[in-house]
This record gives structure tokens, C-alpha cells and sequence, in this order.
């Protein structure tokens, strides 16, 4: 069976999310470049379990990673002015390859 390729979309924020952004909750002085929730953090277990050496990795490095991930929570709200919808997803598996060539 064919491996089927995902398509990946690019999540940064606008000019126009960053302002709305800064504006409901001031955080650094330009604003974020991703909305809250997408960065991942892996910490000592995971790190060791993935088998990665820290100091391999510097800050701007790019890296791909592949995740097989569950649909642990769906929610939807509104309060008034913005309609919130919320997908949580629990990475379960996770592979992180550090040398690669973009795809087109």
C-alpha cells in the first residue's frame, strides 16, 4: 500500500491575528508568530525515549516530525464576540528526523 503524504498548512499568524492577538493579551512586544497551543515540548523521558542528543540541536534548527495522535477533547463556545472551537489532540507516537530536504 502507498504511503499517503499529508498536506501541511502553515499555521503563523497575520498581521491582523498578531494585532487582535496583542490586544486581548499582551505578551512579548511584536506579539507571537504561532497562536497558543502549537509548539511541543519534549522533556527528558521523551527525549530519551526518541533517542535525540540535546546537543545535537540548536535554536532555528528545522526539524520534521511525524505523530500518530487520539482526539482526546472537542469543544465549542461562544462569548459574546468570537465563536471558540477547540480540537485537543494526545500525541502518542512521535518521530523526529533532524536532517532532511523539504518537500514541495
Amino acid at each position: 500500500m502507498a504511503k499517503q503524504k499529508i498536506a501541511l498548512t502553515n499555521l503563523k499568524l497575520t498581521k491582523k491575528e498578531r494585532k487582535r492577538e496583542l490586544e486581548e493579551v499582551p505578551t512579548t512586544a511584536e506579539g507571537e508568530l504561532y497562536p497558543w497551543g502549537l509548539d511541543l515540548r519534549l522533556e527528558t523521558e521523551s527525549i530519551n525515549k526518541l533517542g535525540l542528543d540535546i546537543k545535537s540541536f540548536k535554536i532555528g534548527d528545522k526539524v520534521k516530525i511525524e505523530a500518530n495522535t487520539e482526539v482526546v477533547e472537542i469543544s465549542s463556545s461562544r462569548d459574546g464576540i468570537r465563536h471558540q472551537k477547540t480540537i485537543r489532540l494526545q500525541v502518542q507516537d512521535l518521530g523526529i528526523k533532524k536532517k532532511f530536504a523539504w518537500e514541495d
